[in-house]
């Protein structure tokens, strides 16, 4: 079975923990020692400061040269006038990181956009195809951006970085009701994903469905 082939009401009623951890979290080793140009910090209201953290780890290590942050206004945002990468950019300044190493783009309202206007931003002032990649993300979300960065760039040039955060990462999201929702939902959006051809399209294997009466 594909992705594009889920039903979401098997997602939620049906699929075991198993099965959705499955499809939700990113199999390969993405993760590399190798230097980077920029890091990439996508946005997202929860989980800004996990996601900085490690982009601010990473640049004192000298492992990012630069720091550049994607997000806008979605639809999660409770504050309507500020974007998102504004914020993160006065997290990063609040913490010591040179402005001149800090790169913003404010529109994208979704992953999606986050992935095609960062690397809009990339062509416009480098190189897609000379420039390093470092993707920092969450853990539940790397995978569904690593299908995203592969509809637009070789996977040569990017590697990704996954942030945990204690509540949805592979280890901790079965022990709270937020950490399931998180999860379910990030079930339901890579089949969304797939479905509309957002993605690349990705076989997956049925493991246990939940016993149901």
């Amino acid at each position: 079975m594909n992705l594009s082939n889920t039903q979401y009401i098997d997602i939620l009623v049906k699929y075991s923990d198993d099965m959705i951890k499955h499809m939700v979290f990113q199999k390969e080793p993405i993760e590399s020692e190798e230097k980077s140009d920029i890091g990439i910090v996508l946005g997202g209201i929860s989980m800004i400061p996990y996601r900085l953290e490690e982009s601010i780890k990473l640049y004192k290590k000298g492992r990012i040269e630069k720091i550049l942050l994607t997000g806008g206004i979605g639809r999660l945002n409770l504050d309507r006038i500020t974007p998102g990468a504004i914020k993160m950019k006065q997290y990063l300044l609040d913490r010591g990181i040179p402005v001149n190493d800090i790169i913003m783009e404010s529109k994208a309202k979704n992953s999606y956009e986050n992935i095609k206007y960062f690397l809009d931003v990339i062509e416009e002032k480098y190189s897609k195809e000379n420039t390093k990649i470092t993707l920092i993300t969450s853990d539940f979300h790397m995978k569904r951006c690593m299908l995203l960065m592969a509809k637009f760039l070789d996977c040569s040039h990017y590697t990704g970085r996954i942030v945990k955060d204690g509540k949805t990462d592979l280890t901790h999201w079965q022990n709270t009701l937020y950490g399931k929702r998180v999860i379910f939902q990030e079930a339901l959006l890579l089949s969304y994903y797939a479905k509309h051809q957002i993605i690349q399209d990705e076989s997956i294997e049925i493991l246990r469905r939940k016993h149901t009466i």
